[in-house]
């Protein structure tokens, strides 16, 4: 399947619910937070975002998730060692479907973790995100301060994780 399905069957919201959203539920009173578990009707959902409302970026969906991305990484690394890009050689939608994901993971302070041992994905990475689409597409997005603040956020977060230090996606 295309690189977005298979992000997304990783559980690439276990990746980014920790850090986007967690903390925007901390600031909320319990009883905010009882409505808005309450309001949810599939359990298991709630019992998950419980859990990482509890424990942020130490949950075993966290954990889960960087583990199927780590391996699309791999996936998209030895591709790239057999051809300049993804599907040939030539640009094409598999590269944008997997670029903005590894966009993301760097504004979440995965970098290092990302590019060690995939030296030619970090290559294609970083000759893509100087293509003038990049710049307009992905970081036109959003406001640089709010860009900043999040990889600021998450570069505090992964500091006091049980991740702290790893070189590599691994597990």
């Amino acid at each position: 399947p295309g690189a977005h399905r298979r992000v997304h069957r990783t559980g690439w919201p276990g990746l980014a619910w920790p850090i986007l959203v967690r903390p925007r539920l901390l600031e909320k009173d319990a009883k905010s937070l009882e409505t808005i578990f309450l309001a949810m009707p599939d359990v298991l959902k709630r019992e998950k975002q419980k859990r990482m409302l509890r424990d942020g970026i130490n949950t075993p969906e966290f954990l889960a998730a960087l583990k199927g991305f780590s391996d699309i990484l791999d996936d998209a690394n030895d591709r790239l060692c057999k051809s300049q890009y993804l599907a040939g050689s030539n640009v094409s939608l598999a590269d944008f479907s997997l670029l903005p994901y590894l966009f993301v993971a760097t504004l979440f302070s995965l970098d290092r973790m990302l590019w060690e041992g995939r030296g030619e994905l970090k290559q294609w990475y970083e000759t893509l995100s100087r293509r003038p689409a990049y710049k307009d597409g992905l970081e036109g997005l959003y406001p640089a301060q709010k860009l900043e603040s999040v990889k600021s956020l998450a570069k505090d977060l992964m500091a006091t994780s049980n991740l702290a230090g790893q070189e590599k996606i691994i597990y």
